[in-house]
């Protein structure tokens, strides 16, 4: 009887000690994803403060923080739930900076197409005044200002590393013509 009180015992003990080190293990696995989250808050505290003071910082900051949302979902589920919504920005913060680019482009493209009119009207009456080589070459200029479709713009710190975006240009054929010869109706 005693041997089966001491196994009891015995049972008793380890079953507290695993539930005590489950507890440890769990409020350990805790503690750890608060101190990440920490830093994951301290690491995009520059972003978000950058983003306030110039909406383009985010074409910086929100690839980064996909990118860290995917490593660590549990670090950004606990800030997410602090702050109330996406950490560490919010989608009405994307749109609302989207929108400010989009006025501010309309702006800038508003004001270019005035300049590039005004200067080929300028020159256009100089022209009609009298055909000069160098106010056609004047206005052969100016009609290379003129923006024409396809356009990309690249905005930002990334603009300064035009190997990055340069890609098309390395092509082999970039800039040559090439004429395709086929029929006019598909052989079978």
């Amino acid at each position: 009887m005693i041997t089966i009180a001491a196994a009891i015992v015995v049972a008793a003990a380890i079953v507290w000690a695993a539930h005590a080190l489950v507890s440890e293990v769990r409020t350990a696995r805790t503690e750890a994803t608060r101190t990440r989250a920490l830093a994951v808050l301290q690491t995009f505290s520059a972003g978000i403060a950058a983003a306030h003071a110039d909406p383009r910082a985010l074409l910086t900051w929100v690839p980064l923080a996909r990118s860290a949302r995917q490593l660590l979902p549990s670090e950004f589920a606990l800030l997410d739930a602090a702050a109330g919504a996406t950490f560490p920005f919010s989608t009405e913060q994307v749109q609302a900076a989207h929108a400010r680019w989009t006025a501010e482009w309309l702006a800038w493209e508003r004001t270019h197409d005035a300049e590039y009119k005004l200067k080929a009207v300028v020159l256009e009456r100089e022209l009609a005044a009298g055909e000069s080589a160098i106010a056609r070459a004047r206005l052969d200029a100016v009609e290379r200002e003129k923006l024409r479709p396809p356009v990309i713009f690249i905005i930002g710190e990334v603009a300064e590393l035009p190997e990055s975006y340069s890609w098309f240009e390395q092509r082999p054929l970039y800039g040559r013509k090439v004429l395709v010869t086929r029929p006019a109706k598909p052989v079978a």
